[in-house]
Formats: C-alpha cells, structure tokens, sequence
C-alpha cells in the first residue's frame, strides 16, 4: 500500500486522477484505523496481564 505523500504527489504529476486518489487514500485511512484498533486491543491485554 502507499502512503499519503506519494499518492498526492502522484496526483500532483497527473500520473493519476483524482478517482484514484481518493479510492487508494480511503483505503489508507481504513488500514489506520484498523492499525488503531488493534494497538487500543494491544494495549488493554497488555494492562491485563500486568
């Protein structure tokens, strides 16, 4: 997966249009959100077993 600054500036340099950009960076903001999800889980296990 790419990250953000590298999808922009490829919309930037027109090597992709906007539709793209906008699929690829929504599926970037699911994969931090799932990425979130999982250090909160990490982190309330980790308390417990403390």
């Amino acid at each position: 997966m790419k990250n953000a600054r590298i999808l922009y500036e490829q919309l930037v340099c027109k090597e992709i249009d906007k539709n793209t950009y906008f699929e690829e960076k929504a599926k970037i903001n699911e994969a931090k959100d799932r990425l979130e999800c999982v250090e909160q889980q990490l982190d309330i296990h980790e308390r417990q077993y403390q």
